[in-house]
């Protein structure tokens, strides 16, 4: 979904549309960042994915990866914090080639009235998955 609530709502990532010789071989990493202050609301921000001294690599801006890179183009289901998030996905080919795709949100709101057993589902599936 483009928004939901916090700890509450599960988000997943899906991706098509990449052209390639070789279309079945290609390759997705996902990633989410918190949307910067005073970012444009039009498009997210630059990415630098290489150089680690850069004040836009991608760690640097907070980003965290979902899943590095394998054939399938869907993640797994997650939860995010409240906040302004947007989302890249890298696309590899056979050689080594990676093509990039960012998009706003999702938007994540505080979860009101949480219960005792949504907060310890949560937890357990953290436990569970080791995140």
């Amino acid at each position: 979904p483009a928004s939901g609530e916090a700890l509450r709502t599960q988000f997943t990532l899906q991706t098509s549309g990449w052209s390639d010789e070789n279309k079945s071989k290609l390759e997705y990493a996902f990633y989410y960042f918190p949307v910067p202050d005073g970012a444009s609301a039009a498009s997210p921000p630059d990415v630098e994915w290489h150089d680690d001294v850069a004040d836009s690599f991608w760690r640097s801006m907070g980003g965290v990866m979902l899943r590095g890179f394998l054939p399938s183009s869907q993640t797994s289901p997650f939860r995010l914090a409240a906040g302004s998030f947007f989302v890249a996905v890298r696309a590899r080919d056979v050689v080594g080639g990676i093509g990039v795709a960012k998009i706003l949100g999702p938007l994540v709101n505080e979860a009101a009235d949480l219960s005792d057993e949504e907060v310890d589902n949560v937890l357990n599936e953290a436990l569970t998955s080791g995140s």
